[in-house]
């Protein structure tokens, strides 16, 4: 009775067990009920009322519409008591119209773009008939009413409000020009994108005008994108076949790591201080427990594989504590989640236990958590239609505030 989810007043429905469907209809309109426009009977009928659609019959749902819907911030009072297919209800909804004029499938011999600087006008897979109404990208299309447009010409007039294309930048390279320029490349002919680079480059907010010209690889493009530069730094340089080792001499598999990470002085990842590893070379493992504990040790708790004798969860009220996938010692230095866990210390706990400690900072679990029974996963909504058939139940208890609602009257 003490739910306040959605902001509702759910002390009406103290005691009863909703399905997911019901709850969330609860929640977000106060009501259990189904408006009737939303309910599908054995003799509505399924066909839409606008003359010209093209497909009827065929919709997976049908919308029975009422004189005062705002969805999409529409005036549908002049459907008032139709019946629209989901295309149609969409169209109208971020139209405010049926009609289809743009998006009308074009005739075979009309899929030809009108552009006549295209150099692939019969080739795209989309093609756009433009009329007076068309407005997208906020552009003037009133030049082109009535033309053809194919996909990549229709997307540049509409990103830039024109249909040349600069040849600098977007005419594809000759086989013979793809070759990264840089002379510090290391594999200048590999890549599988090539950048010419012209004057008004202005990619990561950097000063492209010294590059002007030439050509880019796509590592050296991202590089100058994100550094300013094309040098590369020893610490991003690939390490050679024989550095590929962890430098940490407690390190339990320093040659396995599918990666290894040099460390420069200057690194700040995970906020740490990395200054005493400057020079080092870390495997994977290593490096994520220092970025995220500030130390290469092992804890107590991660030393060494949990003995299969020991693969059990020693909380009492465990409901499967042999079954999970994964074991955790904790040991009285974890802080994991922000929670006191010392006196857990020495203990075992399978991975639910675990995680709803480091959440909830206990072991308890809340009846409204506690997985239900066959016999009550079942909607107590007297007006349910499918009260049996839902993949999720909620059981309601007096601390829900899911939504900001008041679930007061569905408690239990």
């Amino acid at each position: 009775g003490n739910s306040t989810a959605g902001g509702r007043d759910w002390s009406s429905l103290a005691g009863t067990v909703v399905c997911h469907t019901c709850y969330e209809r609860f929640r977000k309109r106060g009501t259990l009920e189904r408006f009737d426009f939303g309910k599908t009977s054995p003799g509505a009928p399924r066909r839409c009322s606008y003359e010209w659609c093209e497909n009827p019959e065929s919709s997976n749902q049908f919308f029975h519409i009422r004189g005062d819907k705002k969805t999409g911030d529409q005036d549908w009072s002049s459907l008032a008591g139709s019946i629209l297919c989901s295309a149609c209800y969409q169209q109208f909804k971020l139209r405010g119209t049926l009609e289809r004029s743009v998006r009308r499938p074009l005739e075979d011999t009309a899929r030809r773009c009108t552009y006549e600087g295209c150099e692939h006008p019969e080739k795209g897979n989309y093609f756009y008939q433009i009329d007076a109404k068309t407005n997208a990208g906020g552009q003037d299309w009133s030049t082109l009413v009535g033309g053809v447009l194919c996909k990549t010409c229709y997307s540049r007039y509409r990103d830039r409000g024109t249909l040349e294309r600069t040849d600098v930048r977007h005419k594809p390279l000759a086989a013979s020009e793809k070759k990264c320029g840089y002379a510090g490349c290391e594999k200048p002919e590999d890549g599988h994108y090539f950048y010419q680079i012209d004057g008004r480059t202005t990619a990561g907010s950097q000063d492209w005008s010294s590059l002007v010209g030439s050509v880019l690889c796509r590592a050296c493009f991202q590089r100058y994108k994100s550094r300013g530069t094309l040098e590369r730094t020893d610490r991003n340089k690939p390490l050679a076949p024989h550095e590929r080792r962890c430098s940490y001499a407690g390190c339990k598999r320093p040659d396995e790591s599918r990666l290894f990470v040099r460390i420069d002085g200057d690194k700040t990842a995970g906020g740490q201080d990395w200054r005493p590893l400057a020079g080092k070379v870390l495997c994977h493992a290593c490096y994520m427990r220092y970025k995220d504990r500030g130390t290469l040790q092992y804890s107590e708790g991660h030393k060494s594989p949990l003995p299969a004798s020991a693969r059990r969860c020693t909380y009492e009220k465990c409901e499967k504590p042999d079954q999970s996938n994964v074991f955790f010692q904790i040991d009285g230095k974890s802080n994991v989640g922000g929670q006191d866990w010392t006196p857990l210390a020495g203990s075992v706990l399978c991975r639910s236990c675990y995680s709803r400690f480091r959440y909830a900072g206990t072991l308890e679990r809340h009846d409204a958590s506690k997985a239900l029974s066959p016999t009550a996963r079942r909607c107590t909504n007297g007006t349910c239609e499918r009260p049996d058939e839902s993949s999720k139940f909620v059981r309601i208890d007096g601390n829900n505030k899911a939504g900001g609602r008041d679930w007061s009257e569905l408690v239990g």
